[in-house]
């Protein structure tokens, strides 16, 4: 039994579904974005392992379940809602003052300290850029817990032991964050264009490629195997450079994509007459709220015919922005993403993140024995020195 992401991203996509869930509200309820939800379900993305603990916390089934389908999965989920429902039987209201009980509900108030009495300041941030977006702090800030706040309804024994058998639970498959299978089929020889599988020589791991032992058309391929050590080695470096020097590449990548979509939808009819909806549009909410100044409109109707405008406008960009959807606009949304990741990851790396690694690279190219290539996952190609230990 092991794990694949896209049988994972199958279990939440049905989790997902059976509580009624969009992928927008469910990224909303984990804090990320929706493309980054779709790319977890697709099998495109798996997400670091807090995450897959959050799911599992989220849909009430174990980790195990969730993240390898160990187990009966539906009756993980039927255990995962059979307390939520007794609590609807009863007609027991919930914090809203309905009856409208799920596993979130129960899982939030077993594991929220302010039941017993304790807070946990700075549990959220706000981001220091603009756009400011509200995230969980998973250690990006020092948070500070405070005992005895208040006072407490639940004993801090049931809290422990609720805790604890919740912790069990989760445990029950431990993760590494430094897996050895992180470079299956990412790795591609470019002197011959083969993949590169794992091999271990006398407690050492490498890489070869599979053309190196195997004639192609008549020539053997001339790159060596390459010790994994060294692949980790430049990808921390990468990552360095990334974090601490990639921005200005990465938003100038943006701002040339930008353009290029911008010159080539310039004079498209139905852009023009969208820019003209939108000025329009504008000019009337403008005219509006000046008659609102100097008391010539009803505040009611400025308020309804103000609001009204807003959607419509909002419509209108929103349908113009679909338009001027072009291959480009695929590339400028994953370079977002990589700032977000580059963003939200740590100043060092002191080793291998395998996790940080699938976010950020989609391939790497083996260009010679002293060099390799990472192509990021919006394109962007960087090149990164080695040193062979096997020749």
């Amino acid at each position: 039994m092991y794990f694949n992401r896209e049988d994972y991203g199958s279990r939440i996509r049905s989790l997902r579904k059976k509580r009624g869930l969009t992928q927008e509200q469910l990224a909303e309820k984990m804090n990320v974005s929706t493309p980054y939800i779709a790319k977890i379900e697709t099998g495109k993305q798996t997400g670091p392992v807090e995450l897959a603990v959050e799911f599992a916390a989220f849909f009430d089934v174990s980790l195990d379940c969730l993240l390898v389908g160990k187990g009966d999965f539906a009756e993980e989920q039927k255990r995962g809602l059979r307390m939520a429902s007794e609590l609807r039987e009863e007609g027991v209201p919930c914090k809203s003052g309905e009856v409208a009980w799920d596993s979130t509900a129960i899982r939030y108030i077993i594991s929220n300290e302010k039941y017993i009495g304790d807070s946990v300041w700075q549990k959220y941030f706000s981001t220091d850029t603009l756009p400011y977006k509200c995230r969980l702090n998973r250690g990006q800030k020092v948070s500070y817990y405070a005992y005895g706040t208040h006072e407490g309804i639940v004993s801090k024994e049931d809290f422990e032991k609720a805790n604890a058998l919740m912790k069990s639970r989760a445990q029950k498959i431990t993760l590494t964050k430094n897996t050895p299978y992180a470079f299956r089929k990412k790795i591609v020889c470019g002197d011959c264009q083969s993949l590169f599988r794992r091999k271990v020589v006398r407690g050492i791991t490498y890489w070869v490629c599979i053309g190196h032992d195997k004639k192609r058309h008549g020539l053997k391929c001339g790159i060596t195997p390459i010790a994994e050590d060294e692949i980790t080695n430049a990808f921390i470096r990468l990552y360095y450079k990334l974090k601490h020097h990639g921005e200005p590449i990465l938003m100038g990548m943006i701002t040339s994509l930008q353009a290029i979509r911008n010159r080539r939808m310039l004079w498209s009819l139905d852009v023009i007459e969208l820019n003209k909806q939108i000025s329009d549009l504008t000019s009337q909410n403008q005219m509006l709220a000046t008659l609102k100044q100097q008391g010539l409109i009803d505040p009611d109707i400025f308020i309804s015919q103000s609001n009204e405008m807003t959607e419509q406008l909002r419509a209108v960009k929103l349908k113009k922005e679909r338009l001027l959807a072009v291959d480009g606009d695929n590339t400028i949304s994953q370079t977002r993403e990589l700032m977000e990741i580059l963003d939200d990851g740590p100043d060092f790396l002191d080793s291998f993140d395998a996790e940080l690694f699938g976010e950020l690279v989609e391939t790497i190219i083996v260009e010679s024995n002293e060099r390799i290539r990472f192509r990021l996952k919006n394109g962007l190609e960087l090149s990164e020195t080695i040193e062979r230990t096997v020749r």
